[in-house]
Formats: structure tokens, sequence, C-alpha cells
């Protein structure tokens, strides 16, 4: 059996999309629900989705292209036959050997995937490589989407598990303002006929100069002592991209603005969270002899102590401690 030709594909090099595209198309002409008794339909069904099985996972694709591992003869549909040399390659699914049965398989998978702080903040479309269990399509009964028993019984490609191991490819949305242990959860279904359910759990990467909590961000940013002291206009870094905020004449360091809706989105609600900016006086380093004297000049032009108070304490308490 030729598994292009199954999918009606004349070509070996067409794109995975392509060979989605064909078996959408024959998969709706010849579903059993549209085609009630015909049993012709229900083994060119079968034939289609055991096709699209290997030719849409990149691996199996590249094995059977490569006659790796022709082991299993498959019974065919005149239509679909050639001879009886022809095989199929499933041996590569990982069928399974284990002696669990078929009605024990209703656990989850758990699986965890990194998400960064960029893509955390704007979401992103993530794509795996998972192992799922799923049911047997030639034990599986098209119409009621459950397994014959006296097909599994002499299934000689799930060993009368009624189910074998495949690689799914999973694609999926990570949408803005997840956060660590966020879950992404994808069920089982008649269509892609797994036994269990595939649970994504959010694990959050912290970033170098971005700090998260929750909804809100925060960020250190350096300033001279002249911005400090006159105060102006400073570039501050967002996620999405520079924001010019002015800084008051006088500020401290350890001062922290709040630039409202910048943090992350809030899923679920239309609203977002917000950046606070925390200012650190950075003192120059290797000042020069005309540098320090101007800058005695200026100590000596605008006096101040900014110990006062400090000092006022310690005096109170050896005052009391004397009585």
């Amino acid at each position: 059996m030729d598994l292009y030709k199954v999918l009606n594909i004349n070509n070996k090099n067409v794109s995975q999309d392509e060979i989605e595209k064909a078996y959408k198309h024959l998969i709706r002409k010849y579903h059993p629900s549209l085609n009630p008794g015909d049993k012709l339909a229900e083994e060119k069904y079968k034939n289609i989705r055991l096709a699209f099985e290997v030719l849409s996972n990149p691996e199996l694709r590249k094995k059977y292209d490569n006659n790796e591992n022709l082991k299993l003869e498959i019974p065919l549909d005149e239509d679909f036959s050639t001879s009886k040399d022809d095989f199929v390659n499933i041996s590569n699914i990982n069928v399974s050997d284990t002696n669990e049965s078929i009605s024990k398989i209703n656990n989850d998978i758990n699986h965890y995937i990194d998400v960064d702080f960029y893509e955390a903040f704007f979401g992103t479309h993530k794509e795996l490589q998972i192992e799922i269990p799923k049911k047997c399509l030639y034990c599986l009964n098209p119409n009621t989407n459950e397994i014959e028993i006296d097909k599994k019984d002499n299934c000689k490609i799930c060993k009368g598990m009624g189910y074998f191991k495949s690689v799914e490819k999973i694609k999926f949305y990570i949408p803005p303002g997840v956060d660590n242990g966020y879950l992404i959860k994808i069920c089982k279904n008649n269509e892609n006929n797994w036994l269990c359910n595939v649970n994504i759990f959010i694990r959050f990467i912290p970033n170098e100069f971005f700090e998260r909590k929750g909804k809100n961000i925060y960020i250190e940013i350096p300033i001279t002592i002249i911005e400090a002291i006159l105060g102006g206009i400073i570039d501050i870094p967002t996620p999405e991209g520079i924001y010019e905020m002015r800084i008051p004449e006088g500020t401290d360091t350890g001062s922290v603005f709040k630039i409202a809706g910048k943090g992350f989105s809030q899923l679920k609600k239309n609203t977002r969270g917000d950046l606070y900016v925390k200012v650190k006086i950075i003192t120059p380093k290797n000042v020069d002899e005309q540098g320090k004297n101007l800058l005695l000049k200026f100590s000596q032009m605008f006096p101040y102590d900014p110990r006062e108070k400090i000092r006022n304490i310690s005096s109170n308490k050896v005052k009391q401690s004397s009585i």
C-alpha cells in the first residue's frame, strides 16, 4: 500500500500542510456518518486515518520514505491493494507491549513547558510532541468510536491491547498574562481518539531586568546626581519599547514611580497591571581635582545635613539612658 496514494497525493515531496489538507478532504468524504452501512467507505476511512498517522509525523514519514522496518502486512480493500508484498511501516509507532488494558488508561498526561518573560507578556504559539495512547484504528468501530472486542483480540497492530502509543504533534496558544502554574488542558475527543487528556502547565522563567509580581512589573533604573537634583526626562525600558518618564527636581535614590497600564494583561479581564520604576542615584567615580573643587563650592553654596534627624534620635537616646 502506498500511503501517499491513499491520500490522493502523487508527489512525495509535498508539505505537511498539503498532507493535512488532503486528509481533511478525504476524511469528510468517507466518514461513516455520511456513508452508513458502506463497508468500502469504512475501510477507506480507516486507511486514510492510518496514512495520516504516519505521514503527518515527520519522523515516521522519513522512516516510511526510506522503507525502514516494513514488517506488518495490512489487509486492504481491493481499491487500495496492489500486491500481497505491500507492507505498512507500523512497528515504529511504538506499539505498547505492557499488560495495561485500554480500560485502565484514564489518567491525564501532565507536561511542563518553559515560558519566558516576553512570551508570557505578549502571548505565543507553541508546539509539542508528546507520546499519547490512542485507540487502535483497526479495532475501532467508526460508527460508535468504540473498540470492537473481536477485532482487538486478533489485531496485529495493538497486539490485543486496543490501543497503541503515538507521538502526537500538539499546537496550542498561550495567552498574554499567564503565570507560573497556569494550566492549558487539551481534551480527548472523537477526532483525536486519545485515551487521556493532556495537561500543559506553564513554568514561568524570570527575566534578568524586569521583576514580575503578579500583574505588575518592577524595574530599577540608574540616574545621575545631576538628574536627581534638576529632574528631567529619562528613558524607561518596557516590554513594549522605550517610555519617556519625567522625574521631579530633588528626587531621592530609592524613589518609586508608577507607569499605569504597562504591566501584564489580566487573564479573562480587559485590564493590565502597572510598571513600577525605582530610581537609584549612581555616584560618579574618578572625579578629578577640578570636579572636586566644583562640588566643594556647590556644597558651600547649598549646605544641608541629611543626617540631622538621625543625630537627634541618637542624642535623645543618650539623654534618656543617663537619667
